[in-house]
């Protein structure tokens, strides 16, 4: 895509506040649309999505005041607004396309060995492990409670 321009802007969105609560949002958008005709100078303009989630994220009565944005605009006459830090992740991309590629790479021609037609393993049994049924003691006599002596009342 070949860009005419790329510059940011801090688009103030004050003026959506003047409108009802249940119509905010929807004005700061409307806003941001003509911030961004007027600036890039062309009426085809495209909002992405990380920009209207920033714009709706506290809900329909609450936007911004303002926010930063980076308009785009390509020769083709569409304006692009985007979030400063997307438009840096494209700015990044960029800059690794144009470094330096070694013109001569040193491939080594390899011969690629066929791998082996699938051997299936043999088939052992599984050992496992035995089930021992816990022994319980056998009570040969019953426990009776010693009684080393007997208490009397005393009598007055």
């Amino acid at each position: 895509m070949a860009k005419e321009f790329d510059r940011e802007y801090n688009v103030p969105l004050g003026r959506a506040w003047i409108y009802p609560k249940q119509r905010r949002s929807k004005r700061a958008v409307k806003l941001l649309r003509e911030f961004a005709a007027k600036h890039g100078k062309s009426e085809q303009v495209k909002i992405s999505e990380e920009v209207s989630e920033q714009i709706w994220e506290n809900g329909i009565r609450n936007p911004p005041r303002k926010i930063k944005v980076r308009l785009v605009k390509d020769k083709n006459g569409l304006v692009t607004v985007n979030t400063l830090e997307s438009a840096k992740t494209e700015v990044e991309e960029v800059k690794k396309e144009e470094q330096i590629i070694d013109i001569k790479p040193e491939i080594e021609n390899k011969e690629v060995k066929e791998l082996p037609e699938e051997v299936k393993p043999e088939v052992t049994e599984e050992v496992k492990p035995e089930v021992t049924e816990e022994v319980k003691p056998e009570v040969t006599e019953e426990v009776k409670p010693e009684v080393t002596e007997e208490v009397k009342p005393e009598e007055n």
